[in-house]
């Protein structure tokens, strides 16, 4: 398995994380018992947040991936 691939891997685990932790979130949100653990406004932000970074790294989250591609390219042009 090569660099890049395994990056995409690692960024893609790490938005299932967001994803799951999302939709527990709402699970909770919505049966009323994430009510006791959030005020209304916070808990709809906390889902809606973990859904954009799941979004974000399942796009291959763009900035890191250009970091690590750039580093690759580079090193194909010194040989």
């Amino acid at each position: 398995m090569n660099y890049p691939a395994l990056f995409t891997f690692i960024l893609r685990l790490v938005g299932l994380y967001f994803l799951y932790s999302a939709i527990v979130q709402a699970v909770l949100l919505l049966s009323g018992a994430g009510i006791w653990v959030h005020s209304g406004w916070s808990a709809v932000l906390s889902v809606i947040g973990h859904l954009l970074a799941a979004m974000w790294f399942f796009k291959g989250a763009p900035p890191y991936s250009g970091w690590a591609y750039r580093e690759l390219d580079g090193s194909k042009d010194k040989e």
